[in-house]
């Protein structure tokens, strides 16, 4: 949408102004219906609705529509006051996309010493195994901040459990063999056939999501490969100076080396 300097100064007719056009639709749902650049857009609409009818011949099966719904006052009206509807519609989805950010913020910072405790886990698996141990490094480096925070539901059966919010920043290489570690981290604390339970608190029922926290900070100076390429992608050149990635350095995820 426009700026707020962009709808004072808006004036049609000034050379330099945004141009509205049907091609170039644009409509604020932010602001008043009322505002020169709305109702510009209701306008250039209108218009546009009325040629396509009479020219294009839409909506003319099984007959036209009567003349006096193609009156451009009367089209100008009907848009006006359906956009009451869609500003509705999009201020709520608004709201909703806002209150969901702040939950998973919520959720990541509540999680903290889950994620560290995770982190130790995961730890201690690497290092009790000869393949994973030549991926401590990384891990130290990637550090709890690597850790998905979680969110709790009820899933199906009515037992308690707890939807995955990844980092935004990690990449899909970096998730993947994470989870494998999880997946092992698991199976080890199942007890074998003819042996007692492990003692201690049983890891959380963690399952995969969609969830996002945009809000996650990366840790510094990982392999590229580490890190999601959209989300790179989005850093100014002085954050990205910050992360200091290691530019040239892709991680192997199989024999640990870059």
């Amino acid at each position: 949408p426009p700026s707020d300097e962009e709808n004072l100064a808006f004036n049609r007719r000034d050379p330099g102004c945004l141009k509205i056009t049907p091609n170039n639709f644009r409509i604020d749902l932010s602001r008043s219906r009322r505002t020169p650049f709305n109702t510009e857009a209701i306008r250039v609409f209108a218009k546009d609705f009325k040629r396509k009818v009479d020219e294009s011949k839409w909506y003319s099966f099984p007959t036209p529509p009567p003349a006096h719904f193609l009156q451009l006052e009367y089209i100008e009206l009907c848009l006006f006051l359906h956009l009451h509807h869609v500003k509705d519609v999009y201020a709520n989805s608004k709201k909703s996309q806002e209150t969901r950010n702040a939950r998973l913020r919520s959720a990541a910072r509540s999680t903290r010493k889950t994620r560290v405790c995770l982190q130790l886990l995961l730890l201690d698996c690497i290092a009790n195994d000869d393949e994973l141990v030549v991926h401590n490094d990384l891990m130290q480096l990637v550090g709890s901040q690597g850790v998905s925070s979680d969110e709790s539901d009820t899933g199906l059966e009515g037992h308690k459990v707890y939807r995955k919010i990844s980092p935004a920043w990690r990449s899909e290489e970096l998730a993947d063999f994470m989870h494998s570690i999880d997946s092992l981290i698991i199976s080890n604390r199942r007890p074998r056939v003819g042996h007692r339970s492990i003692r201690g608190q049983e890891p959380r029922r963690r399952i995969p999501s969609s969830l996002v926290n945009e809000d996650a900070v990366a840790p510094p100076g990982l392999p590229l490969n580490c890190y999601k390429d959209s989300w790179l992608a989005c850093l100014l050149p002085s954050e990205r100076k910050k992360l200091d990635a290691r530019a040239n350095k892709r991680y192997n995820f199989e024999s640990g080396k870059t």
